[in-house]
């Protein structure tokens, strides 16, 4: 990436279709690169059904890997659609980003339906 418009830009070719549904818990960013001689202030906006959702402002400068992890609450449904944008604060930027990912998670909850009796238990290894 070496040009990111004031409008920002759409992180994904087209819209991401939800298949199930959910409430999206978590946002990960990952970019690696080196934000050259632009400001460094960015909003990563998430749409639902073409309505903003969330903005969640970051700050990015230096070179290398940068990482930005925040919780969200966000619920789907089967159908909707969701897009996430990389928008400056404010004006274009030309940074020199190698490459830029956005993950959408959910919680999951580990439960097991039968509590393990007490005793010894052990596990053969072939060596």
């Amino acid at each position: 990436v070496t040009n990111v418009p004031a409008a920002g830009i759409q992180l994904y070719d087209s819209p991401v279709t939800v298949t199930g549904a959910t409430t999206l818990t978590s946002m990960a960013l990952t970019i690696i690169g080196d934000n050259g001689t632009s400001n460094n202030s960015y909003n990563i906006v998430i749409q639902k059904n073409n309505v903003t959702v969330a903005t969640l402002p970051f700050t990015f400068s230096g070179v290398g890997t940068f990482t930005y992890e925040t919780g969200i609450s966000i619920p789907v449904v089967v159908s909707d659609t969701l897009k996430v944008l990389l928008v400056p604060s404010s004006g274009m930027r030309s940074p020199y980003w190698k490459s830029v990912l956005v993950e959408l998670g959910i919680s999951v909850t580990w439960s097991y339906d039968t509590a393990l009796a007490a005793g010894t238990y052990t596990v053969a290894r072939a060596l």
